[in-house]
């Protein structure tokens, strides 16, 4: 790693930044699926994943006023990629005729997550900023972190000789963040013109879901 470093003075301290930086860190990621059949028309799955996320530039090497200057962020180049390790299991059951089912259990472990805390610049934990003195923070790998959840759908599947209506849907979820999962839908793909059965209402055509959900 290769810095180069610029001084700015203050009313009362000296402060340190980065003009120059060059960074590199080995990380690894994979992925491994297993998937066992029971039956006909079940289904049960395992994927094991890591991943990762390199802290970006203002990590490591921007300073900026937040929190309405109550405190003053700057760069950390000392930083590490934050890794994950996921855990997904799943269970179908999805029969020709009668009810069917899907369960999904996932749980994704973190290290090294990127925090912001506070921190020392030159030794000092405060210095003079835009006139006043102001507490110094920066992002730093000091958390460990997990996320667990569980999602579950119930269908039921009639016979062909009764009055029934069918659409093909489908979806996907993302984690975007360790508190963060993107889910993402197609419903009504074929845009089919269909009604629950006496109820008089139109249900809708082709549409798009797009829903963000944090779990804290």
């Amino acid at each position: 790693m290769y810095r180069s470093i610029v001084f700015l003075r203050t009313p009362r301290f000296c402060i340190c930044l980065i003009r120059k930086l060059f960074k590199k860190n080995l990380v690894y990621s994979g992925n491994l699926g297993l998937v066992y059949l029971p039956g006909t028309f079940s289904k049960i799955s395992l994927t094991l994943s890591t991943g990762f996320r390199a802290p970006n530039i203002d990590d490591l090497a921007k300073v900026f006023e937040s929190a309405d200057g109550t405190q003053l962020v700057v760069p950390n180049p000392d930083l590490k990629p934050e890794q994950t390790l996921d855990i997904d299991l799943g269970l179908s059951h999805r029969p020709d005729l009668g009810l069917g089912f899907a369960l999904n259990a996932y749980y994704t472990f973190f290290r090294n997550a990127i925090v912001m805390n506070k921190f020392e610049l030159n030794s000092h934990k405060e210095v003079v900023y835009a006139g006043k003195l102001t507490p110094v923070v920066a992002s730093q790998n000091k958390a460990e972190a997990y996320i667990y959840g569980f999602e579950g759908s119930l269908t039921y599947q009639v016979k062909n000789s009764l009055a029934a209506s069918m659409t093909l849907n489908a979806s996907a979820r993302w984690a975007v963040h360790r508190n963060l999962n993107l889910h993402v839908a197609v419903e009504n793909i074929l845009d089919r013109n269909y009604r629950v059965f006496a109820s008089g209402i139109h249900n809708p055509g082709r549409n798009f879901v797009v829903k963000l959900v944090s779990r804290f």
